[in-house]
């Protein structure tokens, strides 16, 4: 899978709220869930409007910057890919629990079943950052912690 910039911040969010160890705020949450929506209704303005109002997000909250940010250049380091098994597959998707909010917030996932292999980062974002808890869904999902230990080789 190419790691375009989207698929990097993306797997550095997720992968720091399955680290974060304090809770975000309610308006931390809503500001992650309204950028979900967003993401899964017009993903071709991530670079103009969605990236930077994410980006902001993360910048406000300390710990998650940090964790954010440490991830983010663990994978810019990695030269290549991370191998196609540690990604997310359709069973940790599945594995991840309708949410309320989800429900009322998200459009459908801009899965495409001849090309789910470019979408599984993007996927697997928009349903941890749709839901109730980022944090506690984010630890829902197995192939995380494979990928942690890939990219603390």
């Amino acid at each position: 899978m190419e790691y375009t910039n989207i698929n990097k911040i993306l797997l550095s969010l997720v992968l720091a709220f399955r680290d974060l160890e304090s809770s975000l705020t309610k308006e931390e949450e809503s500001a992650i869930a309204k950028t979900a929506q967003q993401l899964s209704v017009t993903p071709q303005v991530w670079e103009t409007k969605i990236e930077p109002n994410l980006l902001a997000t993360i910048s406000k909250n300390s710990s998650l910057s940090k964790l954010f940010q440490s991830y983010k250049s663990q994978i810019d380091r990695i030269d290549g890919e991370i191998p196609d098994d540690l990604l997310p597959t359709s069973a940790d998707l599945e594995s991840i629990e309708n949410t309320p909010q989800m429900a009322r917030s998200r459009a459908p996932l801009q899965v495409n079943q001849k090309d789910i292999k470019s979408k599984e980062i993007t996927n697997m974002a928009i349903k941890v950052m749709a839901s109730d808890s980022p944090t506690k869904t984010a630890n829902k999902i197995n192939s995380l912690q494979r990928i942690k230990q890939f990219l603390n080789k």
